[in-house]
């Protein structure tokens, strides 16, 4: 029985035909299916189930439109197919001139094969395009070639000739790798299969034809299908099969045994042990390798040996490093689309007052540097939007943003998320071990919020990343430099926090090297009717007008949850308002109702909000005492309240931004303000 390993997304492979989707499929799954689901959905089947999938890969670019209309919004690839060889000597050994059906459907797939035939050159054959449906006079045609599609051979034709089902390309393959952010070794192990597909073939047209001046450009063109240096050898590692791109990296080679150009590249390599050069050794995936340099080139060499019909041979890779490394930086701009970015500029940043002026400009001063900012604030006071701002403003902007909220990221997860780990670390750890999210960043700005809440080691581990820019994976004794930039805030006073013994000192200086303070909303007061009015016109489309007696309430409020809590106010009266075009008194939320010129009633809103009043009540049995989550959860569940870790931790958040709890780590808990044991005793009362 399979573990229930958490895997990265779906697959949806879309066809027209349901052994395609089978091929296609299982091509796909033998190589990554420990990582991702992979299904197959075929038009023929008559079912086209609605599900959720990450990806659609169709079977062609004609399938594009169907797959849109049955996956909405999902991304579509289309695959570019491949032939992989099997049987060609027998289309090669066809007299020249003879009629042949391709049979393929629908008709965009069967002209694509007789493109893909002819340019391999076999090219003297009279090819006709067929396809499901499709009228012809079958006597004209003695020859059927169908890439795994005899099923649709029109009856009465006297030879098929089955080329086996077409591939899909390594560039797809790689696309699908990126998209779903995996180990780009499937690429070398799908390069492999697809290598061995083509040699295979190569050998079987040489055994068909022997010395047949159309052997060299058949085997030519199929390894075109490769972007790297390509040798194959025999087992005395005399060079049978080269492509273009080993004469683009090495020169002309006018004879594959003995030329000079050839020779000068192996004369600086030294046999040994089998190997094609001095020093390859096996790498992560058990291949030989090693790094050469050759015309200023720097190239990962790689080997791969293998029996065909009892005779042992090597196909040699040549991997440009500089393609390698555009590569890494096309997968980390990919990591950046899919959540690691910053969308927030300095002109998101609400407030005209000189105050707030001041402080854009010294965050836009800031962004100009490298060094360690700090962001203090209260909570919803847009500390992450400062930090976004200041990484779009930077010289960084094109690179990821990575953002992480140490307070709430459980304990136990905290450093392999950050710091990554290598295989075998830890029970459970991925067999290819996991990059933290420094390396993430790398080139970036990595944004550390709530960074008051890091336990003490992850502290210690933070202090040698700053200072020695590199990190090290849990379980790894070897370190990874890291182009960084670092970002944190916080809601705490870490001077308090290095007083209380808390937070260490050491990495306090090191990290207030630039603070900026953010403002919190009560200090905007005469512009909250202009953030309200704005807001409104923003994200509402119908417009709507706020009585002026509403405007003053709001001007009085405290906001102790800041610019979020202002948001969320907003949206409730926008809602409570229906159809309503002017919001007035009876649409504000009933917490924020005055209660005398200083403070405001919050009886009614811990009443009324669901696990509020229980969480009071649980928490007042144990001041000053704190309680953690777990236990939280527990003594509610022992009451009778049925409540998730998900519903206790957002009432968590909102008996916090209303001060009416402290928060510490995950190991301090939380513990009831005096504010929170006075609105209990009033609303008990």
């Amino acid at each position: 029985m399979e573990a229930n390993v958490q895997k990265k997304g779906h697959l949806t492979i879309l066809t027209t035909d349901r052994k395609v989707k089978q091929y296609i499929v299982n091509s796909i799954r033998d190589v990554i299916g420990s990582e991702i689901n992979i299904a197959g959905i075929s038009t023929d089947e008559m079912i086209m189930p609605q599900q959720q999938t990450d990806l659609v890969l169709t079977s062609g670019e004609f399938m594009k439109e169907a797959a849109s209309e049955h996956f909405p919004g999902v991304p579509v690839l289309y695959s570019k197919r491949a032939i992989t060889g099997h049987n060609l000597e027998h289309v090669i050994m066809t007299p020249k001139g003879q009629r042949a059906l391709v049979v393929v459907h629908p008709q965009e797939a069967s002209d694509d094969t007789i493109k893909s035939l002819r340019k391999m050159g076999i090219d003297h054959l009279d090819y006709e395009s067929f396809w499901k449906g499709k009228e012809i006079d079958v006597e004209t045609f003695d020859l059927a070639i169908t890439p795994g599609m005899s099923h649709l051979c029109p009856p009465g034709i006297k030879k098929t000739i089955d080329i086996g089902e077409r591939t899909i390309s390594i560039q797809t393959f790689a696309k699908i790798l990126l998209h779903f952010d995996l180990d780009m070794k499937y690429l070398d192990i799908f390069e492999q299969i697809h290598s061995r597909q083509l040699v295979d073939a190569g050998r079987k047209v040489q055994r068909a034809l022997e010395a047949s001046e159309k052997l060299r450009g058949f085997q030519d063109v199929i390894l075109q299908n490769i972007d790297e240096g390509i040798l194959m050898l025999d087992e005395d590692d005399n060079i049978l099969l080269y492509n273009q791109n080993t004469t683009e990296l090495f020169g002309e080679i006018h004879n594959t045994k003995h030329s000079p150009s050839l020779q000068g590249v192996l004369d600086s390599l030294v046999k040994e042990d089998g190997y094609i050069a001095q020093g390859m050794r096996p790498d992560s995936s058990g291949m030989p390798s090693i790094l050469m340099k050759h015309r200023n080139k720097e190239l990962y060499c790689s080997k791969y040996s293998f029996v065909n019909s009892g005779i042992h041979h090597s196909l040699v890779t040549f991997k440009n490093v500089e393609q390698i490394q555009m590569l890494e930086q096309s997968v980390r701009r990919k990591q950046q689309w899919k959540g690691f970015s910053a969308k927030y500029n300095f002109t998101d940043l609400w407030g005209s007052s000189e105050r707030m002026q001041r402080t854009k400009e010294l965050a836009m001063r800031f962004a100009q540097t490298d060094q360690t900012i700090l962001i203090t604030g209260e909570s919803g006071t847009g500390k992450e939007l400062f930090a976004q701002s200041i990484h779009n403003a930077s010289k960084r902007a094109k690179q990821p943003f990575v953002a992480i909220n140490l307070g709430a990221m459980p304990e136990s997860l905290m450093e392999s998320e950050l710091f990554g780990y290598v295989e075998g670390a830890f029970t459970g750890a991925k067999k290819s071990g996991k990059m933290g999210m420094f390396e993430l960043a790398h080139g970036g700005t990595i944004f550390l919020d709530e960074i008051g809440d890091a336990p003490g080691y992850i502290q210690v581990r933070l202090l040698r990343v700053l200072e020695e820019h590199n990190v090290t994976r849990v379980g790894a004794e070897e370190n990874t430099p890291v182009d960084i930039r670092v970002i944190c805030a916080t809601n705490k006073s870490l001077s308090d926090e290095v007083l209380k013994g808390t937070f260490r000192s050491d990495l306090f200086y090191r990290l207030n090297v630039l603070p900026i303070p953010t403002i919190p909303l009560r200090d905007f007061r005469n512009e909250i009717p202009d953030f309200i009015t704005r807001q409104l016109d923003s994200f509402f489309s119908i417009p709507k007008t706020v009585e002026p007696f509403v405007m003053d309430t709001m001007k009085q409020y405290k906001w102790p949850g800041n610019f979020r809590e202002l948001r969320n106010v907003v949206e409730y009266m926008y809602h409570s308002s229906g159809q309503s075009k002017v919001i007035g008194m009876e649409d504000i939320p009933a917490y924020m109702t005055a209660r005398g010129s200083a403070e405001y009633d919050l009886k009614s809103f811990v009443i009324e909000t669901p696990f509020l009043l229980p969480i009071l009540k649980a928490l007042k049995k144990v001041y000053p005492s704190s309680l953690g989550r777990g236990m939280l959860i527990e003594a509610l569940q022992k009451q009778g309240q049925q409540i998730s870790e998900g519903q206790a931790k957002k009432a968590l958040v909102t008996l916090k931004e209303r001060q009416l709890i402290l928060t510490g780590t995950t190991k301090q808990g939380s513990s009831i303000t005096e504010l929170g044991v006075k609105v209990l005793q009033d609303s008990i009362l």
